[in-house]
């Protein structure tokens, strides 16, 4: 990948391969694992779910003169529900967690991914018509360098 925007394309692709792969979702709720989405989830998408997107565009970070060096960007990542409490999701928040924490990096597919780490905590709640839904999760700084064709 070496065209403006590869970074951002490879960093979604890493953030969805890293929550499928990393934990067994179906332990915490019976389908969880097919349920993970990129920026929005699909109308009528069983809860619980999770969602990613990111909050910032990679910002290129440069070394010496003109050279790109890698990007930074930041993701929120959150588990979202039903009701009315975040109870159902504590779990979720604390596994989307422990995988999204990569503080030594880790070489991916179409890069390597220098740093994930988390920003802050995120929780939201939301309300239409009668429901109430409920976001709990984070906003982890990524810094990542794209592999070069």
């Amino acid at each position: 990948m070496n065209y403006a925007g590869a970074e951002e394309a490879m960093l979604d692709a890493w953030v969805k391969a890293t929550l499928e792969a990393g934990v067994d979702w179906n332990a915490i709720s019976t389908g969880l694992g097919t349920r993970i989405y990129d920026r929005l989830a699909p109308k009528g998408a069983l809860y619980p779910y999770i969602v990613f997107q990111a909050q910032t565009p990679p910002d290129v970070v440069r070394g010496v003169g003109a050279a790109e060096v890698m990007v930074d960007s930041m993701y929120v990542v959150k588990a979202v529900a039903q009701g009315n409490s975040y109870g159902s999701l504590a779990e979720v928040a604390s596994e989307v967690h422990k995988l999204m924490t990569k503080p030594n990096g880790e070489e991916f597919t179409d890069g390597f991914v220098w740093t994930s780490i988390r920003e802050r905590g995120f929780s939201m709640t939301e309300s239409e018509a009668t429901s109430q839904y409920r976001s709990l999760g984070a906003v982890y700084r990524i810094q990542a360098q794209a592999k070069i064709n």
